[in-house]
């Protein structure tokens, strides 16, 4: 006999609607270098669907440009790799982040780093504004 196969129709995974992701990224204050990068980190995952731990671990230059358009390039589980184009939203929030924490331009540094020391660039803590020792750069 046969048993049946149990199928999952619906995900677990809450996702945002359109308005409540925008209430979200208006809610973050921009006036500063932390605002910018929250917000563009918040926007990353919203756009990408990302995990925080792959957007957390991308580097400055893993946010480049391919023709017309800027692309993002996520390390997922099991070192798989996927590249994406950003949308203008998504590459106006990275552009204002980048620019205003002075990263552009620069290698193997973190994109989304903790700001509290501005001479040593450190990934941010999946559980906050703390560095993690063990990836310090």
């Amino acid at each position: 006999m046969r048993r049946s196969t149990y199928v999952v129709k619906k995900g677990k995974t809450p996702v945002l609607l359109g308005d409540e992701a925008r209430t979200l990224l208006d809610s973050i204050d921009v006036t500063t270098i932390v605002g910018l990068r929250d917000r563009a980190l918040n926007a990353l995952l919203i756009c990408s669907f990302a995990r925080i731990s792959a957007a957390l671990q991308m580097n400055v230059d893993e946010y480049y440009p391919q023709g017309k358009s800027w692309w993002v390039w996520l390390h997922k589980k099991d070192g798989k790799q996927h590249k994406m184009p950003t949308n203008h939203l998504l590459e106006q929030y990275l552009d204002a982040h980048v620019t205003a924490a002075g990263l552009a331009g620069q290698k193997n540094v973190p994109l989304f780093p903790t700001l509290g020391d501005r001479d040593r660039l450190t990934l941010m803590s999946r559980v906050g504004d703390r560095p993690r020792p063990e990836f310090q750069r």
